[in-house]
This record gives structure tokens, C-alpha cells and sequence, in this order.
């Protein structure tokens, strides 16, 4: 009985874990599309805001990287 109450638990904590990642991947996407039609809009009118858009949209980039290469390859 202890070692089905294990796996069921160990399920719905798998279960969970996907969920979050589905969640922080789609974030991860709205984010990049945000930043990159932010950074278009921009490129028009100053080149200070130019630049500080291009830092936040790598960084961006780097989170979508993270979120796929680390806790992708934990429940994946």
C-alpha cells in the first residue's frame, strides 16, 4: 500500500512539474514576441532605447535557453 501511495504521489508531482514548465515556456515565448515588436518600434524613434531594448530582448533569450537546456532536461 506504502509503495502505491508512493507512486501515485510521485505522479501527480511529475504531472505538476510539466505544468509549470508548459507555463513558464509559454511566458518564456509571449516575452520574446513582446520585446522583439517593442524593439522594432523603437528602432524607429531613438538609439538609446535601441540599445536598451537589444539587452533586455538577449537576456530574454538567455531565459528561453535556461527554461529549455535546465528544467527541460530535468523533466523531459
Amino acid at each position: 500500500m506504502k509503495e502505491i501511495y508512493f507512486y501515485i504521489c510521485h505522479f501527480f508531482f511529475y504531472i505538476f512539474a510539466k505544468m509549470i514548465m508548459n507555463i513558464m515556456k509559454l511566458f518564456s515565448m509571449f516575452a520574446y514576441l513582446f520585446f522583439h515588436i517593442t524593439f522594432i518600434y523603437i528602432m524607429t524613434l531613438n538609439i538609446f532605447l535601441y540599445i536598451i531594448i537589444a539587452i533586455i530582448e538577449t537576456l530574454t533569450i538567455f531565459h528561453c535557453l535556461l527554461s529549455y537546456c535546465f528544467i527541460g532536461f530535468l523533466f523531459y
